[in-house]
């Protein structure tokens, strides 16, 4: 079919294309015009000028962007400003893309973690880290009817979709926030929410129900940067689904730009009360500097015993949706947690647990 006749039938195509051909211009004559007007600053700020006309600088190099720098602005700002940070140098969502690129031109340390939860425990259990113990794995029809408390979930998951705590005298489904009567229910509820998701529900598995102060156990997931936590999210799925989020000191900070339902009272969460201690903290560390990466972020339950592992992720869900202040903070500890791994390398550091985990996939 040629473009003409794909073209008419498809009219929406052809409006679209409309669209993107006017917003292309649009925006390269926005560029044009605030390249010109960063120039023009530049210039003013090479001569000598400072105060406002810095600032005005700065604010065009800000819509401008890590791609609309240039080489002239970039000594400016280090020779003539005496800035030790180039605007948007530091983002965490860009690592994050950069990263994603690399492993596609290659093989990184990611490729054998964060892929397979199995593969995932496994690694961590070899370093001494307890994990969620697995009571049965395989299809839904064989899931076993009388094993509680328990959660069940499919192998390949999406945020809690599909999940369902398995108490004494009902189940609950955790995305939903509600009980489910029966297991005819049940399947019902698993065909639609997989269907929303896209996932598939061919492989379940049955863990064992952990717990903190007699409530299911709060997952407890951890920005890690090559043994230095940046970030912490907390999130209680019971009896609705909470969220908080703390820094690497347990500084409460407000991290993501989308809503969701926050604690109504702090002394709720683990962080912030006797649950989540120093002890605990150093697990995420101490896992952290075992894997040979500038960044993983580490799932935990939050356990009347301890921190449980639960899985990796390399690149975690809604990154680009950050706050700027968190996004950049976070851009930072990704590039100085390259150094330190880079360092630690050319020192001759072996990563003898990972390298042996990796030769077994």
């Amino acid at each position: 079919m040629t473009m003409d006749a794909h073209e008419k039938s498809r009219p929406e195509s052809v409006e679209t294309r409309r669209s993107l051909k006017r917003l292309r211009k649009s925006q390269v004559k926005f560029s044009k015009e605030l390249r010109e007007l960063a120039d023009e600053l530049r210039i003013r700020c090479e001569s000598g000028e400072s105060g406002e006309t810095v600032d005005l600088y700065l604010d065009a190099l800000d819509l401008l962007g890590i791609d609309g720098l240039v080489h002239p602005d970039i000594t400016v700002l280090t020779r003539v400003l005496g800035m030790t940070t180039l605007p948007h140098a530091d983002s965490f969502w860009h690592s994050i893309v950069n990263r994603r690129r690399k492993k596609q031109l290659g093989v990184l340390p990611e490729k054998r973690l964060g892929l397979n939860k199995e593969d995932d425990e496994r690694f961590a259990h070899s370093l001494g880290v307890r994990t969620v113990e697995t009571l049965y794995r395989g299809p839904f029809d064989a899931v076993p009817h009388d094993i509680t408390p328990a959660v069940l979930k499919p192998v390949v998951s999406s945020d809690s979709y599909g999940a369902y705590y398995l108490f004494d005298d009902l189940m609950y489904s955790i995305a939903n926030s509600r009980t489910v009567p029966n297991w005819e229910q049940l399947a019902e509820e698993v065909d639609r929410d997989l269907s929303e998701t896209l996932l598939k529900n061919d492989l379940w598995e049955l863990q064992t129900l952990e717990t903190l102060n007699g409530e299911p156990a709060p997952d407890i997931k951890c920005y890690s940067f090559y043994g230095e936590i940046g970030t912490i999210l907390e999130v209680s799925r019971h009896p609705q689904q909470r969220y908080a989020y703390y820094d690497g000191d347990l500084n409460s900070i407000e991290f993501r730009e989308d809503y969701r339902p926050q604690f109504d009272d702090e002394t709720e969460i683990s962080i912030a009360s006797s649950s989540f201690d120093e002890a605990r903290l150093e697990t995420a560390r101490k896992l952290s500097r075992q894997i040979p990466v500038p960044f993983m972020r580490i799932d935990f339950l939050n356990t009347d015993d301890g921190l449980v592992f639960c899985e990796f992720s390399s690149a975690p869900g809604m990154s680009h949706a950050l706050v700027s202040a968190e996004d950049r903070r976070l851009g930072r500890m990704y590039l100085e947690a390259e150094i330190r791994l880079t360092q630690d390398l050319l020192d001759g550091k072996q990563f003898d647990a990972y390298e042996k985990h990796a030769d077994k996939r």
